[in-house]
């Protein structure tokens, strides 16, 4: 028995303002099979939301979060520099 599928890669491109749902749908658009049976309970690449050959996923994009991570870290960063600038002047300098 021999099986062929193939797979086809959509991409799309995200922007800063693209957040929110967005629906991805997929249908089956041409089937067969080594018996030339035809499916019985649905037609391929008829549009038709009710068949089982037609599904639909949802993606929820959240806001961006990476430059809120960049932030804190520096903050830390500042912070600790700050810190230790200090202990180091009252140790060395204020004696």
């Amino acid at each position: 028995m021999q099986r062929e599928l193939q797979i086809i890669f959509l991409t799309t491109k995200i922007t800063d303002n693209s957040f929110g749902m967005i629906t991805n749908n997929a249908e089956i658009m041409e089937m067969s099979n080594d018996y030339g049976l035809q499916d019985i309970d649905s037609v391929a690449g008829n549009n038709s939301t009710n068949e089982d050959d037609y599904s639909t996923a949802n993606i929820i994009l959240g806001v961006k979060t990476g430059q809120v991570f960049i932030y804190v870290t520096l903050a830390f960063t500042l912070i600790a520099i700050i810190g230790v600038g200090t202990y180091i002047i009252k140790k060395k300098v204020l004696k």
